[in-house]
Order: C-alpha cells, then structure tokens, then sequence
C-alpha cells in the first residue's frame, strides 16, 4: 500500500530481494566487485536491526572528515541518522518529482535503504532505471555503480539522491540541496512579492 510505513520486516525483506538483484547484476565483474557489495548489504541488514537498539546520531554534524570524493570535510550529512519511516518519507516526497521507473537501484551503501523505500512505487513493465544515492558531492559514486551495471547499456537511467552538497548532474533529481558557492544576495524589493 503505498504511503503506509514499512515495518522493520518489510524493509529487510526488500534489501533480501535487493541482494538477490545485485547478485544478477553482478555476474559479470570480477568475484571482487560482488563480494564488496554483498558485504555492504549485510552490513546494511545489520545496522537496520540495531537501529530499534542504539541512539539516534544527529543528521547534520559538524565533524572534519574526508568525503567519499576525497575532499575534505568540515560537515557532514549523516544518512545513517535517518529511520526506515525518514526513508519512507523521503520516498513518498520523491516519486511526486520523478518521471515513472521499474526498479530502484541504491548505489552501495548509501543508497541502499532509500531504494528499498521507493520499491513500492515502481512502474511494472518500465524499462528506466532508478539509480538511488543518499548524498551527492561529486557523483563519483553513481557513476562508478552505473559503470559496474551489467543492465546499464543501453537502459534509460534516472537518478535520485536525498541531499546534494552541489549541483547535481541534469539527469539526477535531488530532494534537497545545498547552497551554491557564495554569491551577492539580492535584497528584498517591494515588487518581488
């Protein structure tokens, strides 16, 4: 049903039937690859049974880190902050801005838990792809995931990510993004209103 909350079953159930699309997806890479991605989803099952154990981390911290880009941090967006009801959320919000998809592919770990929300709300018999990420800087990471798809050729992909730190790629929607570099703000005027 959509809009309704996922029980915490549900969502391991959806990254089960994840995992066994990335093992389909990933028959033709190296064992390496798979073995990595395999790993990140069982990590990723792992924390989401924590979560009803530990304390909630905040989402935006101020910490020196090094992104997934390599850059240097002073801020972070931490998605792991986030409930299976925020991603669920999140997935309500975004299929009001997304044009149809059949399937929903979270880019290692990251995007993981936000796809697993947005499987409700696939188009059967579409072809698009919907390649999911929490954060996007550089989008390094999507590209590198898009890149390893043994469906990739030739399919219509789209892309979503929660946050974006800059702009994203035109073909990428993000639900919120951050300021761009600093520029002159322009003042209040009576007849903007």
């Amino acid at each position: 049903m959509k809009g309704a909350i996922p029980t915490l079953e549900k969502v391991l159930a959806e990254i089960d039937r994840m995992e066994a699309w990335a093992k389909e997806q990933f028959m033709v890479l190296p064992e390496s690859n798979e073995g990595k991605y395999m790993e990140g989803l069982y990590r990723a099952k792992e924390r989401m049974e924590r979560e009803q154990l530990t304390q909630r981390a905040s989402l935006f911290q101020k910490v020196n880190f090094v992104m997934a880009s390599g850059k240097p941090g002073t801020w972070k967006i931490e998605c792991d902050a986030l409930t299976p009801a925020d991603w669920e959320g999140l997935a309500h919000i975004a299929v009001q801005y997304l044009p149809p998809f059949g399937d929903a592919a979270g880019v290692p770990r990251g995007g993981w838990a936000l796809s697993a929300a947005l499987q409700q709300y696939r188009t059967p018999d579409c072809d698009t792809l919907l390649v999911v990420d929490d954060v996007w800087t550089t989008g390094g990471s999507m590209r590198k995931f898009i890149e390893g798809l043994a469906t990739a050729p030739g399919r219509p992909i789209t892309g979503l990510v929660a946050f974006a730190r800059n702009a994203p790629a035109p073909w990428v929607r993000a639900l919120f993004r951050m300021p761009g570099p600093y520029e002159a703000v322009a003042h209040y005027e009576k007849e903007d209103v």
